[in-house]
């Protein structure tokens, strides 16, 4: 009989051990995830405020580093940084270049006008998702036009 109550308390105290294991384990694991849950928490606020009415339209500026015609996505890079944005359905294009006489002119554009190294502002808007939406697209000159504007420039 003392060999049946040794085993039983055996098994006992692996079983406590090992329920004790576990809630300490979750204990622990739940600590570690709660300063991440208070970080989703204040992004998922601040997207409510981006993405609101109040907030008519946030600006990007940049150039153009990639351009996918099939999802009408752009990539804008400036300072190292670089921001995929999804040109919106309803988005509208302008070109603004100078011509001939080094005037400044201001066409309506579409989507394929965009190319590599152009320098583009775009009107932002997020959606409660928290996608990045372009309704408004003003294709400037590129980085070379404008070198090559400041070397004419500085021959005059």
């Amino acid at each position: 009989m003392n060999k049946i109550l040794i085993t039983l308390l055996v098994v006992i105290l692996i079983v406590v051990a090992f329920v004790f294991g576990g809630g300490v384990g979750i204990y622990y694991q739940t600590q570690q995830d709660a300063p991440k849950l208070k970080q989703v928490e204040v992004l998922q606020e601040k997207m409510k405020v981006l993405s609101s009415r109040v907030v008519h339209t946030i600006l990007g500026y940049g150039v153009v580093s990639d351009i996918n015609e099939s999802d009408k996505t752009i990539t804008l890079s400036t300072g190292g940084s670089s921001l995929k944005i999804n040109a919106l359905e309803e988005a509208t294009f302008f070109s603004i270049k100078n011509n001939e006489s080094g005037d400044t002119a201001r066409k309506p554009a579409v989507f394929g006008d965009v190319k590599k190294g152009d320098m583009i502002s775009a009107y932002l808007k997020f959606s409660p998702d928290g996608e990045v939406g372009a309704y408004s697209l003003l294709i400037t000159t590129t980085k070379y036009e404008q070198e090559m504007m400041r070397a004419q420039a500085g021959a005059k």
